[in-house]
């Protein structure tokens, strides 16, 4: 089962026909030719905005152009009801942050946006929890797909550390 889950997260690493060069036809947006011919996955930690200058880093800084994959760390898990909950502080306050997140997609068309759950910070235990029951696991897929839906990214990176 492993294997077919490796193949099937795999094959979507190859390039796309989303990375070419010219002209969008419906939205005429020009599409740089993205510089590898391997996937190029960047990382935004949500926290890096609210640093004190100049250590702060802003979602407009990380460098799309060299990105095939973009994901925003990190989500965490709910300790009781085991689904997804936010916990970068300006996401709290302000949801919509995720859909500014994966509209990233829409002025770089070969990118995707995924999103991380978990971190050191977040802790194994909580993630031992969800998987313990089957329930416990319904729980956090269903509140992951809804996550992925309402909020349009294209994939779940899990850091159970």
């Amino acid at each position: 089962l492993w294997v077919q889950v490796l193949f099937f997260l795999l094959s979507d690493l190859r390039p796309t026909s989303a990375v070419t060069a010219g002209r969008d036809a419906v939205v005429g947006i020009t599409i740089p030719r993205n510089k590898f011919e391997v996937p190029v996955v960047c990382y935004y930690y949500g926290w890096a905005s609210q640093r004190p200058s100049p250590a702060n880093y802003q979602l407009a800084d990380v460098p799309l152009d060299m990105c095939t994959y973009v994901v925003l760390a990190f989500v965490g898990i709910d300790e009781q009801t085991f689904e997804l909950k936010s916990v970068i502080p300006e996401h709290v306050e302000d949801e919509r942050k995720y859909l500014d997140f994966t509209d990233l997609k829409n002025k770089h068309l070969y990118l995707k946006t995924m999103l991380a759950v978990g971190g050191w910070d977040l802790g194994g235990e909580v993630f031992s929890n969800m998987t313990s029951t089957p329930e416990n696991r319904a729980a956090f897929i269903e509140s992951v797909l809804r996550w992925m839906h309402e909020y349009d990214f294209d994939g779940l990176e899990i850091m159970w550390q």
